[in-house]
């Protein structure tokens, strides 16, 4: 009887080793490009949610102080109190009663406040991570945040002339620059960026100087007019 062999070839060990390279080199290109998406993506969200939180403030900010003084019966006396670098006081007669009544829930969002959570020093510039920027509604209300994870809020006050002014009877304009940080440490990016903002007047301010950290940052500024001033 004549037995009829068959010739069954394996992988060869360097054919093998052939293929596992080349599988290494597509996977790791894989992850490379799946990688980078990723941080991409991680990225756009951190600036995405840092103009929003930016867009939030100033828009509560913008849209009570362009009302400041608004008094209809020309009882109250209503208008800029405070105009410091760091925080604006306010008031108006929201609901044209003809008074402003001291006191939290009385004739409420007639006498406003902005300014940082954490600026004890009055520089414009966070103490600390964390700072937030609150709202105060009434003489002794308690403090609301309108946004989070803010480094910097600074107000620059103009007269009718677009001449900076320090006397709250002439101001006009209310300039606002804000710089919000991203809520992570990102070991692959530094930030050694000067926040500076360039004035009504021309003038070039810095609002935030470098902080040469690892942070992500963002920031936004407005001019408001002030209608009843």
């Amino acid at each position: 009887m004549k037995r009829i062999e068959t010739e069954n070839k394996g992988f060869t060990l360097i054919e093998l080793m052939i293929t596992l390279a080349i599988s290494s080199i597509v996977m790791t290109g894989i992850y490379a490009i799946y990688n980078a998406q990723s941080t991409a993506r991680r990225n756009q969200k951190i600036v995405v949610d840092m103009m929003q939180n930016l867009r939030a403030g100033l828009y509560y900010m913008e849209r009570e102080i362009r009302v400041a003084g608004f008094d209809p019966q020309r009882t109250t006396n209503a208008g800029i109190t405070i105009a410091n670098l760091s925080d604006i006081r306010f008031t108006l007669d929201d609901n044209q009663d003809g008074d402003l009544v001291a006191g939290a829930g009385t004739d409420p969002n007639e006498r406003i406040h902005y300014m940082l959570s954490d600026d004890a020093d009055g520089d414009g510039i966070a103490n600390a991570p964390g700072c937030n920027l609150q709202r105060q509604d009434g003489a002794a209300g308690a403090f609301e945040t309108i946004a989070n994870n803010i480094d910097a809020l600074q107000f620059f006050y103009f007269d009718n002339n677009g001449a900076t002014t320090t006397n709250i009877n002439n101001i006009a304009t209310v300039q606002i620059a804000m710089v919000a940080r991203g809520g992570s440490f990102e070991r692959s990016y530094s930030n050694n960026r000067t926040y500076s903002v360039t004035l009504i007047d021309g003038t070039n301010v810095t609002v935030l100087p470098a902080q040469n950290d690892n942070i992500r940052r963002e920031m936004l500024t407005t001019s408001v007019r002030c209608r009843n001033l």
